[in-house]
């Protein structure tokens, strides 16, 4: 299945800020779109650059979400990935990771890796990684409100 990244319309950061929420995550947010302010939801929306985040869509189907962070420094170009719950366990993440490997070597060819965090209890993320050749490159700590563990996976680019 071919995946497209297109730029996000309103609607869509608005679902892929409801999605993020909705995941669990550490870092998620706080609150439903719908349940902030104004001001907050203004600075929510900033936070989705359309330089670096993107619509997924299969076909007709907008089935998740991608964002692509450079290091300053031609390093590593950090992934960011969410898969509606509707299309999880479908095959969408192995063409998604495959469509935004081609972006960041297409977009960033004089860095030296594409890289993604995990958290190891997230098993089909860390399936998904390795099956496209990521290698597990140790644990890394970020200090969110709290410190979360997450394993960190490289691929050449």
């Amino acid at each position: 299945m071919k995946i497209v990244f297109k730029e996000l319309t309103l609607g869509e950061l608005i679902i892929l800020h409801d999605s993020y929420f909705e995941s669990g995550e550490p870092d998620a947010p706080l609150k439903r779109f719908s349940e902030m302010s104004p001001l907050e939801q203004k600075l929510a929306l900033e936070v989705y650059s359309p330089e670096f985040h993107f619509a997924a869509w299969s076909g007709e189907k907008l089935i998740g979400f991608v964002g692509v962070y450079p290091d300053k420094e031609p390093i590593n170009v950090g992934i960011f990935y969410i898969i509606h719950p509707s299309f999880r366990g479908q095959g969408y993440f192995a063409s998604l990771l495959e469509a935004l490997i081609a972006h960041c070597r297409s977009k960033y060819p004089h860095y030296k890796y594409i890289r993604a965090l995990t958290r190891k209890e997230n098993l089909a993320s860390v399936r998904g990684l390795s099956k496209a050749s990521f290698t597990y490159n140790g644990e890394c700590v970020e200090e969110l409100p709290q410190l979360v563990s997450y394993s960190e996976y490289l691929l050449s680019i």
